[in-house]
């Protein structure tokens, strides 16, 4: 028992919890442009899965949970604004 009261992660349940993460940060890794890929708001996702899995209870779990954010509210804008600007235009 840990200090949570809880059994300790056996290794086949660790394996079970990194395989989708890891099957969508490979997936898009191999099928998607390399140029494009800091916009991949998917890859960014399960990257931040798979750092949840390891980073348990961390001192970076807060700054790393902050630049996730940072980084998809950017990658929504960059794709919302243009959207949103013309609409305004149009509305005008």
């Amino acid at each position: 028992m840990n200090a949570e009261g809880r059994p300790p992660a056996t290794r086949a349940r660790l394996l079970s919890e990194l395989a989708f993460p890891v099957w969508i940060a490979v997936w898009r890794l191999t099928w998607y442009d390399v140029a494009t890929l800091w916009r991949d708001w998917a890859l960014l996702v399960s990257l931040y899965w798979i750092f949840t899995i390891f980073a348990r209870r961390k001192k970076a779990w807060a700054p790393v949970t902050v630049l996730l954010s940072l980084a998809l509210l950017g990658i929504y804008l960059s794709r919302q604004l243009p959207l949103a600007i013309d609409t305004l235009r149009f509305a005008w």
